[in-house]
């Protein structure tokens, strides 16, 4: 089994611990999630071009909705950090070109990595619904979409303010209700 975790989990400790190099300042990313059917990884999605977008209370992650998927993935604003810091931790000068190099892989591999999202074709879900705080999204073999994602610690689908979930279960419940 494929595993998301450990990509985006590895990839968000590379780009904190060259932020934190700054700012002190490190953040966890964990998509405990099966790249088995129906979940998949797959290139970042455009919000721009989405059906329907809301971002988690503090900015990090966006839930999005496009004519076939529903997905989930880094927040523009935390994608537009992370360059940020991996443009200066590149500019930074290395005393060797061993270090110059791993540098350069390590910072390529990162910015590849983060540039991606967790998606499930909107034909492979089943249910979409809002209960204590938390955007339940359940596929037809009844598994919970995003239910082991978590950043800093907190589970990102309860970490959408209450209108902006509803909100979008409603817009999800439409799309879903169309493909049948």
């Amino acid at each position: 089994m494929k595993s998301l975790s450990i990509l985006l989990v590895a990839a968000i400790c590379l780009a904190a611990q060259g932020a934190s190099a700054h700012e002190h300042d490190s953040h966890s990313l964990f998509l405990n999630t099966s790249c088995d059917d129906p979940m998949r990884l797959a290139r970042r999605h455009d919000v721009d071009d989405a059906r329907f977008a809301i971002n988690t209370e503090n900015r990090k992650i966006t839930l999005l909705l496009t004519n076939r998927v529903v997905a989930m993935q880094l927040s523009d604003r935390v994608m537009a950090k992370i360059d940020r810091k991996t443009r200066e931790a590149d500019d930074e000068d290395d005393d060797n070109v061993l270090g110059q190099i791993i540098k350069e892989a390590v910072l390529t591999t990162v910015r590849t990595a983060l540039n991606h999202s967790a998606e499930c074709d909107l034909r492979d879900i089943e249910s979409a619904d809002y209960q204590d705080g938390q955007i339940i999204i359940t596929t037809r073999g009844g598994e919970r979409l995003f239910s082991h994602a978590d950043i800093d610690h907190e589970a990102v689908m309860t970490n959408f303010s209450e209108r902006d979930a509803r909100e979008f279960v409603k817009e999800l419940r439409k799309r879903i209700a169309r493909g049948r």
